[in-house]
């Protein structure tokens, strides 16, 4: 039994050196570093689908934060609320992805709505927006101004800057219905944009879309939902 036991471990570690001796031969060096170079391109192409996914997943989330904010103001014009503020529309992470390159790898379709909203809307949005809130602003300083200068001990509810104050309430009433007209517009065409890579993610239909989702787990913000 003894020298069944010595003649087994025997043969296991006579394999084992002839295993060893044919990836130290010519052939077997070839075949190793031949898988070597087929693993680490796989790992490469794992980790940069990852990357790319992840940056999808923050730019569905930047189009969402810019849909949300733009519906908050919609409702605070609709119940009657002056703008004192106006958040502008995000786009840096859109930019970042055309250094990336991650951009051109999505369908033309949504690359050319996804183009269309960045380098023209968008733009064209926030500068609008930005003048109507300097029109806002510029209104508001005439009447604290005219508040600081009033000789009257209580020029808020004296007549001596009641013009002031009502073209103030004016120029705020309009410029914000500007403002909410412009962001149902923006809100209108990111609802046409149809881009939602954390969906592909959380119910995948690739075998692509099961690896990222094996590697990245089912997790997401509400708001990407």
């Amino acid at each position: 039994m003894a020298s069944q036991k010595v003649e087994t471990t025997r043969k296991i570690l006579e394999d084992i050196r002839n295993m060893l001796r044919w990836f130290l031969s010519g052939e077997g060096a070839i075949v190793t570093l031949t898988l070597l170079v087929i693993a680490g391109i796989v790992g490469y192409l794992i980790q940069d689908a990852i990357q790319r996914q992840r940056y999808l997943e923050l730019l569905e989330l930047e189009l969402r934060g810019n849909y949300n904010n733009a519906n908050i103001e919609i409702k605070m014009v609709n119940n009657h609320q002056y703008l004192y503020s106006h958040i502008p529309i995000h786009t840096e992470v859109y930019y970042a992805g055309l250094q990336q390159g991650y951009l051109i790898t999505l369908d033309p379709q949504t690359q050319g709505q996804l183009y269309a909203l960045y380098t023209g809307y968008f733009v064209n949005m926030n500068t609008l927006n930005s003048h109507y809130m300097d029109v806002i602003n510029e209104s508001e300083a005439k009447w604290e101004q005219c508040i600081i200068n009033s000789p009257s001990p209580q020029p808020t509810s004296s007549n001596s800057c009641s013009l002031e104050h009502q073209q103030y309430l004016s120029v705020q009433q309009i410029y914000s219905n500007f403002i909410a007209s412009n962001d149902v517009q923006i809100w209108k065409h990111i609802q046409a944009v149809k881009f939602n890579p954390t969906e592909e993610r959380l119910h995948p239909k690739s075998l692509e879309g099961f690896i990222l989702r094996l590697f990245m787990g089912n997790q997401s913000l509400k708001i990407q939902q």
